[in-house]
């Protein structure tokens, strides 16, 4: 599932590095973002942001009010299910 979504960056959640298999360092960021929902209750969405050749280029800062294009996967671990939200693409809003 995709969905696009405008919010505050409120927090950087964690931040993992390593290497692949194949040798390439990789960076994984997971951000708290405050969607713009219109509603009286604040609606708040983790999602990671990922690059598997080396660190991240122009990552996203806490505070940056940014339209993000979020894909959504249930996967299936030792018989329990997790939620994978991955960041596809993103713009700076305000």
């Amino acid at each position: 599932m995709y969905i696009q979504a405008t919010g505050k960056i409120v927090s950087l959640l964690d931040q993992r590095y390593g290497q692949t298999k194949s040798g390439k360092d990789f960076e994984t960021r997971e951000y708290l973002i405050e969607l713009d929902s219109g509603s009286q209750y604040v609606h708040s969405v983790k999602f990671s942001m990922s690059s598997f050749d080396g660190p991240i280029q122009n990552p996203i800062s806490v505070g940056d009010v940014v339209k993000v294009g979020l894909r959504i996967v249930a996967r299936q671990y030792n018989g329990k299910w997790f939620n994978d939200v991955s960041l596809v693409q993103w713009e700076k809003v305000g």
